[in-house]
Order: structure tokens, then sequence, then C-alpha cells
């Protein structure tokens, strides 16, 4: 189906245009151009540039008409967001700056740090090919949580980050910054309300986290952040019953084995293990584990006591 059926089918059932964001419509119009064979520069089968202008003006990109024309179909070639998105607003790093000093601020009111939680969740999808950007940005929303909590929680979760924190995740599965910074970021999006968790397990973000504790276990910092991330999915009333079939026990005993001498690791690992203990499936892999350790000359002390 071309793009132009596909639009043109969605809007009949749907009674209405959709409002798509622009990185989706730039992906939608490769995704078309790859499809078909197409060579650089041809146009989609559906010119959705005045939608984009009309909902760009709707949220206050002040543009003109003309430049938004030019930078998606010459500098953007209709394909490429990032090239889109500099064309419009410049590379958008002193937004992270400004977002990083109202951070710091504890003072810092809802309205403005909703303002640069926007700004930061804007270029976390922009530069997803840049690890140490996406950290950064990561890192900020954490701070800026610990500050406002579940109002701004819950902002965050309209706007999508759940889902931009993993994909992240994904995409760079050997980065150990980003891996901390987006399941970090996890921990404190349920720790400041539980019903995010609901969303987190949705988007496999329950399988996020322990792939990324598989993949950086010699990692002392993501393994710490994992416990931590477990622990609070594992308190949560919807993912309580689901974390244990991801593998969660396995990984933070794995973890508690690689990094002995690791306090935080020890302490924050007993603490998820003593958190999942209350279901009985839990108990049942946790007195399993137990059973196996106790030939294992790398038995774990707390692991048992937890079980």
């Amino acid at each position: 189906m071309s793009l132009a059926c596909a639009t043109a089918l969605l809007t009949s059932k749907r009674g209405r245009r959709p409002r798509v964001n622009p990185s989706f419509w730039c992906y939608l119009a490769g995704l078309e151009r790859e499809l078909k064979s197409w060579p650089a520069g041809t146009k989609p089968s559906f010119d959705f540039t005045e939608w984009l202008i009309h909902d760009l003006l709707h949220i206050g990109i002040s543009c003109s008409p003309g430049r938004i024309r030019k930078a998606l179909q010459e500098d953007a070639d209709w394909t490429q967001f990032m090239p889109f998105y500099t064309s419009l607003c410049g590379w958008g790093l002193n937004l992270i700056t400004a977002a990083q000093r109202a951070s710091q601020v504890k003072k810092t009111t809802l309205q403005v740090a909703c303002k640069a939680a926007r700004s930061v969740v804007e270029l976390v999808e922009v530069y997803s090919a840049w690890p140490s950007v996406q950290a950064y940005c990561l890192r900020i929303l954490q701070e800026l949580l610990v500050n406002h909590g579940s109002n701004l929680a819950r902002m965050l979760a309209d706007e999508g980050t759940i889902s931009k924190a993993i994909h992240s995740m994904r995409l760079h599965p050997t980065q150990a910054e980003v891996q901390e910074a987006g399941i970090g970021l996890l921990a404190y999006l349920v720790t400041s309300d539980g019903a995010h968790a609901e969303e987190v397990a949705r988007l496999k973000g329950l399988h996020a986290v322990v792939e990324g504790m598989e993949t950086l276990a010699h990692k002392e910092t993501v393994q710490a952040t994992g416990c931590i991330a477990l622990m609070c999915l594992a308190t949560a009333p919807y993912t309580s019953k689901m974390i244990i079939s991801v593998g969660a026990v396995e990984v933070i005993l794995a973890a508690m084995r690689n990094h002995p001498k690791a306090v935080k690791v020890q302490d924050l690992g007993c603490r998820a293990i003593a958190a999942m203990k209350h279901d009985p499936f839990g108990r049942s892999v946790l007195i399993r584990h137990s059973k196996e350790a106790e030939t294992s000359d790398h038995f774990i002390l707390s692991g048992k006591s937890c079980a």
C-alpha cells in the first residue's frame, strides 16, 4: 500500500486527518521510498507538507510556511528528520544547557520544569544516533523528576518519554552510560507514580532492563541501577506478577555473584530480591536458586537469606 492509500484509508476510517509527529512523517516517506526502490529526491506519493505546516504552527514553531516547506523538501529530502529539525531550530544544544540549569534549581516551578523536560524529550528523539547526548538528556530528566515527582512524571508519560527511553536503550545496547541513564529514568518514573509500571511493561521495558544488565554484566553501575529498577517494578501492582517471568531473579543473583565486593550491588540486589519474595512464584524461584547455590563455592548468603 502506498503512503497516499494508507493515509486516505486512515482518514476515512477515523473521520478526520491524522496528526503525525514530524519525525514519523519523515520515517513513512523514507519507508515508502525504500519499499518502492525509489532514488533519493523522489517525492512521496502523498504530500503531507501542508498538514505538517499546520501542526507545527499550531504548537508554536515560529517559522514561516516557506521555511518549513524548504526544510522538509530540500534540506531533509522528505525523509531525514535531523536535517529538517536543525534547519528550523538549529542544533538545539543550548536547550540542553538551559534544561540542566533548571534541573539543578530545587525551587524551579513546575511550569519551568515541564518546559525544560519537553525540550529534552524532543532532543532525545532528534539525537537518537548520539549515545552521549542520549545519556545526558536522560539524566537531566531524572534530576527534574527528583524535584517535581508525580506531576512531572505524568507529563513525561504523556510525551512518550517511556517509549523513547526504552528505544534509546535498544539502539545502544553496549553503551553503559545510555543503559544506566535509561534504566534509572524508568525507575524514577515508576517510583514517582506506580501507574506508569503498566506502560513500562507494555513497551517491553522489563525485558530492556534485564537485557541491559545481561549485556553489561561487568559494569557495576549498570548492575546497581538495574537492581533499583527491578525493585521498583517488583513493588508496583501491575508488574509484581510479571517480573519473575522475564528472568529478574537470575539477573540479580548474577550481578551479586559478579560483583561480590560492590556494596551497592549487594545491598540493592538483596532489596530487590526481598521485594520479589512475596509472590508465590517468586518464592519458588528463589528457593530453587538457594538450593542450587548450596552446592556451589560461590553461594551468596544474602540471596539465601532473602529466599
